[in-house]
């Protein structure tokens, strides 16, 4: 995993060496961390230490489920996780984690934008829907509410626009046509 090109039978003595050295610059911090053999790994324990998405993720489960109440402390929790979790690192290791961390992201976003939307604030919602949209972009939900919203508010041009990104969206990534039907067996 962590060198998959690399010759297996000199994989062993490439692990051992670099867990020398990180143990090495590890010694320097040695109240807060510590790298030990466990099964067939190694586990990095931490003490003292703050990991921001640990502290994100207990923030926004503390928040939910979401309302009036605690809308604007929640919107502010959600700006501090701007982009995905080791979005650009490419590590085979961190894709659970960026999974899960995304899941929550998105269905927060879906609560804050339903949030602003019962409480008539339309354009702060649609800048969530927006923003899921680029960042969650195969996500249904997303598009359901957000031309929900416009149906609701007589915006049908706008509606429509969204209805064919939605369109446009599926077909490039999954070869599949959305046809009008789907906003309406969702209202059912």
């Amino acid at each position: 995993m962590l060198w998959p090109e690399s010759d297996p039978e000199k994989t062993g003595a490439l692990l051992y060496t670099t867990v020398y050295h990180v143990r090495s610059v590890l010694k320097l911090f040695k109240d807060h961390f510590a790298l030990k053999k466990q099964d067939d790994g190694y586990i990095l324990l931490t003490e003292h230490v703050l990991i921001d998405t640990v502290k994100w993720e207990k923030a926004i489960k503390r928040l939910l489920p979401l309302s009036a109440s605690n809308l604007g402390e929640c919107i502010h929790k959600m700006k501090l996780f701007e982009q995905p979790y080791l979005e650009r690192s490419g590590y085979d290791w961190a894709e659970h984690e960026q999974y899960r961390l995304e899941l929550l992201w998105t269905k927060t976003a879906i609560q804050i934008a339903s949030q602003l939307w019962k409480e008539e604030q339309y354009t702060e919602a649609e800048g969530w829907f927006i923003r899921l949209s680029q960042r969650a972009p195969y996500h249904e939900e997303t598009y359901h509410f957000w031309m929900q919203m416009c149906r609701e508010t007589g915006q049908e041009k706008k509606e429509q626009t969204i209805h064919r990104l939605w369109q446009k969206t599926m077909e490039e990534e999954y070869g599949m046509l959305v046809g009008r039907s789907f906003a309406a067996e969702k209202d059912q």
